[in-house]
């Protein structure tokens, strides 16, 4: 319940978070006051940060820094017209917003040596059970190919997603525009109001996604995840969890 999630995290909390609550920031103050509560039961130290900063600069239990900022995926982008709900929208369109979104809050991050995460919560326009998109977004991978010559079907990577007939959107982590992101927690299924879903449905609540290229990257299993992928230089990721 968010009750409990906002008494473990308000001792931390901006002084102006529950006045956010009672406007149109309402949902992401929630997806906010849900990570805070995340970082503070695993034991992190959440530090004052820089006026203008990332929503949090957090100090693990082994003494490692870095920064997290949580968005709402959806929240600030018009959805598709024909989609009413979130399961109506179509996949290639979350996949477009997810890259939209990271564009929009990458040049969030200080200028110092600390790794930089974005949280970013997908539940208001997807109820997927997997990584597909955002895997997609990330770094194109999961595009079906077929080869002619072999006749085998298989799957590769694209450094960018056409939008329309003008626009291409290039995906993040196989792009230099991006190194300061040190990768993506993830989740499609925590609702930034109360939960009332079931363990068996919240049981792959977070995941994190590892940028290779990442200038200042975020050490492995820092963070208590259900999975969490690590990339390698031939393409591939891996869940160490």
């Amino acid at each position: 319940m968010i009750e409990e999630k906002w008494l473990t995290y308000s001792p931390y909390a901006p002084k102006d978070l529950l006045k956010r609550v009672r406007t149109d920031n309402a949902k992401t103050a929630y997806w906010e006051i849900t990570i805070g509560d995340y970082l503070v039961k695993q034991g992190f130290q959440i530090l004052p940060k820089p006026r203008g900063g990332p929503d949090f600069l957090v100090e693990s239990p082994g003494g490692h820094k870095f920064y997290i900022e949580a968005t709402l995926v959806g929240h600030n982008f018009p959805l598709p017209k024909a989609s009413k709900k979130a399961e109506e929208v179509p996949n290639k369109e979350i996949v477009f917003i997810i890259i939209e979104t990271l564009e929009k809050k990458a040049g969030q991050r200080p200028d110092d040596d600390l790794p930089y995460i974005i949280a970013i919560n997908t539940s208001p326009i997807s109820y997927s059970w997997n990584l597909d998109n955002a895997i997609k977004a990330l770094y194109g991978m999961g595009y079906r190919t077929y080869g002619f010559l072999s006749g085998k079907i298989g799957n590769t990577n694209t450094t960018s997603v056409k939008k329309n007939l003008t626009t291409k959107l290039t995906t993040p982590f196989l792009s230099s525009d991006f190194v300061g992101v040190s990768g993506i927690l993830y989740s499609a299924r925590t609702s930034p109001y109360n939960n009332c879903l079931s363990k068996e449905w919240l049981r792959n609540e977070f995941s994190l996604i590892h940028n290779l290229e990442a200038k200042a990257p975020l050490k492995k299993k820092i963070l208590k995840v259900d999975e969490e992928w690590v990339p390698n230089n031939r393409g591939e990721l891996k869940n160490i969890v």
